[in-house]
């Protein structure tokens, strides 16, 4: 890095640069002294409500199966993390937290005899079950990733109303035929959590697949299906290592591998003194 110096001061736009260089040469004795185990940090990536959204289908059978379906945005975040930035191999999910933007409603009418369903779902929302403890990481196979099982939760409320043989139908069911539900103290099974992933630069994209299936009453399962499909889109910043991180690969100390791979900050197979002026670059920003 060049650093010009005028009557004994250094010139902006330099003056920042030099100041992160003597930050990051400071904490070489830090690195001398110990070094901790580390992992490589994760993304925060934001949900794009514009590309991403559900569709929720209700079918249920009372003579005849009905069905009608509503749509809605999404917003959230995802927490997911590579295990290199160039030609990465493997993710792992640290989090989400997925919202529905839009109140759903879903009206069954089978006409004057058989009777009506309609339901209002409000303030939908998913959530990672267990944050704090990531998922253990899955393989990327052409950009793909898959996750089997997820613990979810759910939050939010679902009431409806219900006539004639419909109610009938779900009273024969031991269901009541109008209720409001807290989505909370549903039991939620653990859902697929696929997709595709891709890097550019230091920007990471995920595109997550939707399509699942389940009935609405697992105890009668010819009562009616829930179908849920959609696209969720989502991308953010990789952070940085830290400092000392970014100084234990360069020292040597720091071998693990996540973390050697995401200090090759200029992206050339190697982690050398070129990419402290890489570092210092990605740290100013443009």
């Amino acid at each position: 890095m060049k650093v010009i110096v005028i009557a004994g001061r250094v010139r902006k736009p330099d003056r920042e640069a030099w100041r992160i260089t003597m930050r990051i040469g400071a904490s070489l004795c830090l690195i001398m002294a110990s070094a901790a185990p580390a992992l490589a940090t994760p993304a925060l990536l934001t949900v794009n409500p514009a590309q991403s959204n559900v569709n929720v289908q209700l079918c249920m059978t009372v003579t005849s199966t009905q069905c009608d379906t509503d749509m809605s945005p999404v917003i959230g975040t995802i927490v997911a993390g590579l295990d290199c930035l160039t030609a990465p191999t493997a993710l792992t999910l640290h989090d989400f937290d997925f919202a529905l933007s839009n109140t759903l409603n879903l009206n069954l009418n089978w006409g004057i005899i058989v009777g009506r369903f309609d339901a209002v779902a409000s303030n939908v929302a998913f959530h990672y079950a267990t944050p704090g403890t990531p998922q253990p990481p899955t393989p990327i196979t052409a950009g793909a990733f898959s996750y089997a099982g997820v613990p979810a939760n759910a939050t939010g409320a679902m009431a409806y109303t219900s006539t004639n043989l419909v109610c009938a139908g779900l009273t024969a069911a031991g269901q009541l035929c109008n209720t409001s539900i807290d989505l909370s103290t549903l039991a939620l099974t653990p859902v697929a959590f696929n997709g595709t992933v891709s890097v550019t630069g230091r920007t990471m994209a995920v595109v997550l697949t939707i399509n699942s299936s389940s009935p609405i009453d697992p105890a009668n399962p010819g009562l009616g299906t829930l179908n849920v499909t959609g696209t969720i889109r989502a991308s953010g910043i990789v952070p940085l290592p830290s400092v000392s991180n970014f100084i234990a690969v360069l020292m040597g100390t720091q071998t693990q591998t996540d973390l050697v791979c995401e200090s090759d900050i200029n992206a050339d197979g190697a982690v050398n003194g070129r990419d402290v002026q890489a570092y210092v670059t990605a740290l100013l920003g443009p």
